[in-house]
């Protein structure tokens, strides 16, 4: 598919979503992860179109051309599943096939918990299902991360870094971060040190820091 696709702007529960759509047939939504954007999903759009489905993939909130919200609350689970059903509704479809990717795989096993009357099928990719714990995943990342960089508690910061940091000046963990990162993201993070032993093995875009 074109690397730079016609885009479509959808207003859906309170929020724009910059969407990617093509084709015609059954719906079918790809929900992208962190710290990603539509064009994750852009070696697979093109060959379910040509299978003959209508190929929805957004901008998750916060994201890419979709609306970010100040708000922490706006980013909870009920939202995200709220744009999603926005979405089905948009297209006048009752049902879509929903597939997910990373931190999109969780909102696709929840819209489907919750909505399986909306969901025909689901595919996820990275994430298995998991129900809610006793503890938040925050904390508990806290407490299994503590004193070492974990992407997830990093990028929590709103305002962190700030738009003109510069990747070349932060260690050579973080400039492989920000280097990925860029392309998907309005404002990298460049975290000011690197743990000797290498980053959290479940940091999705590099396992380990590399040299340079």
């Amino acid at each position: 598919m074109a690397l730079s696709p016609a885009f479509q702007t959808i207003r859906t529960n309170g929020v724009n979503l910059r969407c990617v759509v093509e084709g015609d047939g059954p719906l079918v939504l790809m929900i992208h992860g962190w710290p990603e954007s539509w064009y994750s999903w852009r070696h697979q759009i093109g060959p379910v179109r040509d299978a003959g489905y209508r190929v929805v993939v957004p901008d998750v909130r916060g994201y890419g051309g979709s609306d970010a919200p100040r708000a922490i609350e706006a980013y909870d689970m009920e939202s995200l599943i709220g744009d999603v059903l926005g979405l089905i509704d948009h297209f006048g479809e009752r049902q879509a096939i929903l597939f997910g990717h990373d931190w999109g795989a969780p909102i696709v096993w929840n819209t489907t918990a919750l909505h399986p009357d909306r969901v025909r099928a689901v595919a996820a990719l990275s994430v298995p299902y998991s129900p809610r714990g006793k503890m938040s995943s925050i904390e508990l990342w806290r407490q299994i991360y503590a004193g070492r960089f974990f992407y997830s508690s990093t990028s929590r910061s709103p305002g962190w870094p700030k738009p003109n940091s510069k990747p070349t000046s932060a260690p050579p963990c973080a400039r492989s971060i920000t280097r990925d990162v860029a392309i998907h993201r309005r404002a990298c993070f460049a975290p000011t040190s690197c743990p000797t032993q290498g980053c959290s093995t479940t940091f999705p875009i590099r396992q380990r820091c590399p040299d340079g």
